[in-house]
């Protein structure tokens, strides 16, 4: 299987040599006395236990991480790999100026990460280990996350994933709904408790090279999920949106604009197919939900809005097509807004969650949302909340997009936010199609290199490529006086285009100019 390099351990000059092979059973042991850790290791497990898995747990995310607390007392790599993402986390969550006592932390935090690793490497050789190693490759991902390294948590995914694909080579694809008749006890838990973690990761990392090619449910011979029976619960409901969403970057992955077009039409067609068996089961079960199953329906809903607006307009639609969704952009609003603030949250405090589904509708609205006021309120919600999801931070996206809306709407004669200007949205040939936002130098500095692309002699085929330097601070300080901090990742992750409107462009198609804001 593939093999990766451990990437805090290479960064101090050790090089693991990837993960094994898969196991054919599973085997649990009894747990032993946890006497023997330091206090350092018992605070950080502290932590783990009351702050890192209810805030990473999200609405779907429980039964991963409770497993992880499971593992955490039987396991010493678990344990390890927990003491040192709790330690980062804590770390993640405070915004004071990094003092000594912190710097050691971190310190700590990749020391038990290092050993954690030197320690799965062992246990990944004993062929009943698959459920262990996968485990710990989402919790590795989950550190690299936090630390803000995209590649490292890219390359964890990866493995990951493939242990999941020798897993089914052995013991058969999906073959029939999610969460339902599997042949044993060990492919049941990786299937319901680990492949939905990885299969949401995999989304996370395709932004980066890699291939969506992981899917929860059965597919048919044009590769789209099928739902031939009725949902039994939310989390088969959400499951069943993020194998839409995978189907339709896989195929934007895949090649020319023709095969997309019918693609598209066939996502479509198994997207209204899973709304009709969303509806049914809210008809039947809404009324037993508490609060949170509530708002987790919410959560489903809203991304269940943006793929089906990524779906209507396609990749190769020009900006305007963006323009024709006003009422689904309204109403991710709506559902964010009771999403976003939530009993218990502290305003302007970083929150990092492992669950994603709110960055990438905001990032439809905030962008693709040419409507002025619908566009401020969607940045308003991304600045609001203060949020990394995965690779994804809110702030970042915050600041992008408000520069994206300055240069689209400075072709405007009139000073909008003034009055109600809805009806005047940016022509065309004054529309960003694509943007590459990579940090530029230091993380303390937060400066950051912004290409923009866009086609100002529409509907010329010519494009141009503006690049600026934008500094992520100097815009989450600029509103009502209130300056909010960046969260203290030790690197910035870069900020990738969720929804892409026609071809992939290199340099050399474009017209370059810089400028430095």
């Amino acid at each position: 299987m593939a093999k990766l390099p451990a990437p805090r351990c290479t960064s101090t000059g050790r090089k693991c040599d990837g993960y094994a092979s898969a196991p054919t059973h599973v085997g649990l042991t009894v747990p032993p006395s946890l006497s023997r850790l330091t206090s350092k290791e018992a605070r950080a497990q502290k932590f783990f236990y009351h702050k890192t898995v209810p805030q990473l747990s999200g609405f779907f995310g429980r039964p991963f991480w409770d497993t992880v607390l499971q593992f955490s007392l039987t396991e010493a790599s678990i344990r390890n790999t927990s003491v040192a993402l709790a330690t980062l986390h804590e770390q993640h969550s405070t915004t004071m100026s990094r003092t000594t006592t912190q710097r050691d932390n971190l310190k700590f935090a990749i020391h038990s990460y290092n050993r954690a690793i030197k320690m799965i490497l062992k246990n990944a050789s004993d062929p009943t280990s698959i459920h262990l190693v996968a485990v710990a490759s989402i919790v590795f991902t989950c550190f690299e996350c936090l630390w803000g390294d995209s590649k490292s948590a890219a390359a964890h995914v990866a493995s990951g994933i493939g242990l999941l694909k020798m897993l089914r080579e052995k013991s058969g694809q999906p073959s029939g709904s999610w969460g339902q008749h599997y042949r044993n006890f060990e492919l049941a838990f990786v299937e319901t408790h680990v492949a939905p973690v990885l299969c949401t990761l995999g989304l996370c990392v395709a932004e980066f090279g890699y291939t969506a090619d992981l899917y929860l449910n059965v597919v048919d011979v044009n590769g789209c999920p099928v739902f031939d029976q009725p949902f039994r619960e939310l989390p088969q409901a959400r499951v069943g949106i993020i194998d839409i969403i995978t189907a339709a970057m896989k195929t934007h992955q895949d090649g020319s604009p023709n095969p997309q077009l019918g693609k598209a039409a066939q996502l479509r067609a198994a997207l209204e197919l899973w709304k009709m068996r969303f509806e049914d089961l809210v008809l039947r079960q809404e009324h037993l939900w508490d609060h949170e199953k509530l708002s987790a329906a919410n959560l489903v809903r809203v991304m269940w809005q943006a793929t089906a607006v990524g779906l209507s307009v396609g990749p190769s639609a020009d900006e305007t097509a963006w323009d024709a969704h006003k009422a689904a952009y309204e109403e991710i609003i709506r559902l964010v807004e009771s999403l976003v603030v939530r009993p218990g949250d502290v305003q302007g405090l970083p929150r990092f969650q492992f669950e994603m589904g709110l960055i990438s509708p905001l990032h439809l609205v905030a962008w693709k949302c040419r409507w002025p006021s619908l566009r401020r309120k969607g940045l308003a919600l991304l600045r609001a909340s203060s949020r990394r999801e995965c690779l994804y931070d809110s702030q970042l996206y915050y600041a992008v997009f408000s520069r994206i809306m300055e240069i689209e709407e400075g072709c405007l004669s009139q000073q909008l936010g003034l009055r109600s200007v809805d009806y005047d949205l940016p022509p065309e040939q004054a529309r960003i199609h694509h943007f590459v936002c990579e940090a530029l130098s230091s993380a303390e500095d937060s400066i950051y290199s912004l290409r923009l692309f866009s086609r100002p002699n529409w509907p010329t085929t010519e494009w141009r490529l503006q690049t600026e330097h934008i500094c992520l601070n100097s815009f989450l300080g600029q509103e009502d006086g209130v300056s909010l901090p960046a969260a203290p990742t030790m690197a910035r992750p870069p900020v990738v285009n969720l929804f892409r409107t026609g071809p992939i462009l290199t340099i050399s198609e474009t017209n370059e100019f810089q400028t430095t804001i």
